[in-house]
């Protein structure tokens, strides 16, 4: 998490990921949990830390544009939790799809 610090995501993700679909085969969900711990990480706003822990949650949305026909798939809701030894972190952000009028 050197060069993502702020953003506590990995540098080079390696892990076990599971992906949920709707009936329609399209993402509803996706998991991932990163294996090898504990390792030695410098994260905000802890420093220099053991990882114990870290899984990211993504939830899924389908939106429209208005010059499109088809929906596409967005974050509904990015979820990551991070457990070190200095304390733990967990960060939600949640996206909504807003409608703008023309200018």
């Amino acid at each position: 998490m050197v060069k993502n610090s702020q953003a506590y995501f990995p540098d080079e993700p390696c892990g076990t990921s599971e992906y949920q679909l709707q009936d329609n085969l399209s993402f509803q969900k996706f998991v991932f949990d990163a294996p090898g711990l504990p390792a030695s990480i410098r994260i905000d706003p802890f420093g220099k830390s053991v990882l114990r822990s870290y899984r990211v949650e993504i939830a899924f949305q389908k939106v429209m544009l208005a010059a499109d026909k088809e929906p596409f798939l967005v974050p509904r809701q990015v979820t990551a939790k991070l457990e070190t030894n200095k304390g733990s972190v967990e960060i939600t952000s949640t996206y909504e799809a807003k409608s703008s009028s023309p200018r």
